[in-house]
């Protein structure tokens, strides 16, 4: 997710800055350059959530204008990545009798109930007592 953040610069000099971030699930580019004397720019703020972790991250953007005097500009940044709603439309899967050595292949379809877009992974199983084999495409 992508936000665009304008930076104004006021006076008639250039003003040279540097943006910081605490939490590496942002992002800022540019993180540093020069807004000219009496014009603006822009730099843009990305959030890439950690697909394992849903919750809520918040952070704040620091614009820090060099050689400038503090308190600095904040601009506090909030993402929240809820939690996934996925499940299985078949309740089973029937391979029906086979025999050794056979392959026989069955597709299954995830219904997504939540309102957002869901990120799945496939865990191989533990236990091969059976042996049986069981191969999954796509893994993510």
């Amino acid at each position: 997710v992508e936000q665009t953040v304008l930076l104004d610069n006021p006076n008639g000099f250039d003003a040279q800055y540097e943006c910081k971030l605490a939490d590496p699930v942002f992002s800022v580019r540019p993180a540093g350059g020069v807004v000219r004397g009496r014009s603006s720019t822009e730099v843009v703020v990305r959030w890439s959530p950690d697909n394992e972790k849903p919750g809520t991250v918040v952070d704040a953007l620091e614009i820090v204008c060099v050689g400038g005097v503090p308190p600095h500009k904040k601009v506090h940044l909030r993402g929240e990545l809820p939690e996934g709603k996925l499940s299985f439309l078949e309740k089973a899967l029937d391979f029906g009798p086979l025999g050794l050595g056979t392959t026989v292949t069955r597709g299954v379809t995830l219904r997504n109930a939540a309102a957002h877009d869901c990120i799945f992974q496939v865990d191989e199983p533990e236990d091969e007592s059976s042996g049986a084999s069981i191969a999954v495409s796509p893994m993510r």
